[in-house]
């Protein structure tokens, strides 16, 4: 064979070799390739910050704040003990303060309001052999909010209707006061159980 023709030859056969060595690269080449890991993102910031959790009120400011709210300038809760408070959930309300010779009071409710201040003592109550007595009260819409003073020792007053049913009744500081859904012309027949800290009945019988 000619030299030329075999040179020719050498170099068709690196040729085909080298074909083939990229079909069978290409053939064998994994398909399924592995993901590239995803970079965890941080955490969406918070679009707003959390409410704060409001405190309830204090008591003792609850009832100064219902005291000044008549509009009375006798009303100073500065010049009282406050005891007693009323408070339906439906607008009737009535808180109660004493000094050692007087006591006073404000009422509300969804119609208006009412207060007072007048001599009530502890001894008028012993010379009367009495653990409590009524003051007085104001006509609410849809009833009658009462209050009264209470012997120092008193610490829970209980009101009943006719039939032994309770009304709405609390007792402080020498105060009681209280709520009866009737309007005043139509109670009768209160009763009441007065009570000490260690649960001794003080007093059981009409209010």
């Amino acid at each position: 064979m000619p030299i030329g023709s075999m040179r020719a030859t050498a170099v068709v056969a690196a040729a085909v070799a080298l074909l083939l060595a990229v079909i069978s690269n290409a053939l064998w080449e994994p398909r399924d390739q592995p993901a590239a890991a995803e970079t965890p993102s941080a955490p969406a910031a918070p679009t707003s910050e959390p409410q704060k959790e409001q405190k309830p009120k204090d008591l003792q400011a609850v009832k100064a704040e219902l005291l000044r709210s008549c509009g009375n300038a006798e009303l100073d809760p500065a010049n009282f003990t406050l005891g007693a408070l009323i408070d339906d959930g439906q607008g009737h309300k009535i808180v109660v303060g004493s000094t050692p010779r007087t006591i006073a009071m404000c009422g509300v409710h969804p119609l208006g309001s009412g207060s007072g201040v007048g001599p009530m003592t502890e001894s008028s109550l012993r010379n009367a052999n009495r653990a409590l007595a009524k003051a007085g009260g104001i006509d609410a819409d849809t009833g009658f909010l009462g209050y009264g003073r209470t012997l120092p020792q008193v610490a829970k007053v209980e009101i009943f209707l006719p039939g032994g049913k309770p009304v709405l009744a609390d007792a402080g500081s020498e105060t009681f006061a209280y709520f009866v859904p009737l309007a005043r012309d139509k109670i009768t027949g209160l009763t009441t159980r007065v009570t000490d800290a260690a649960g001794t009945v003080l007093y059981n019988g009409p209010l």
